[in-house]
């Protein structure tokens, strides 16, 4: 070999070194991204299974309010009949109590006369 052969290989190795090491560096780089991605995952997966026990909790709640809600409607659709019931009683003895107070007003009349 001849000392620009020599040379040139020389130089090859020289780049081949600063290719490894530029690798190197890089695939440290990568790496620690990768840890970094891992770890953000975990996280994540985390978050995740804290928002679906929070959601699971969210609709167990709004069945019962469901259930409650439903409840209520029923129990409001009572009272209303009831008050409706009440009401037609009332007037039935409303008219009861006219009568008798007409009657009472007569037989008042009568007995003065």
């Amino acid at each position: 070999m001849n000392k620009e052969q020599l040379v040139l290989v020389r130089k090859q190795y020289e780049n081949s070194e600063e290719n490894a090491q530029e690798l190197e560096r890089r695939a440290k780089e990568l790496i620690t991204q990768l840890d970094a991605s891992r770890a953000q995952c975990s996280q994540l997966v985390q978050e995740r299974e804290i928002l679906q026990k929070s959601l699971e909790a969210v609709k167990l709640e709004k069945n019962q309010l469901d259930k409650n809600r439903i409840d209520l409607s029923a129990t409001l659709d009572n009272l209303s009949r009831d008050y409706l019931k009440l009401e037609k009683t009332s007037q039935i003895l409303q008219k009861e109590v006219d009568t008798l107070q007409d009657e009472k007003l007569s037989c008042s009349q009568k007995l003065t006369e």
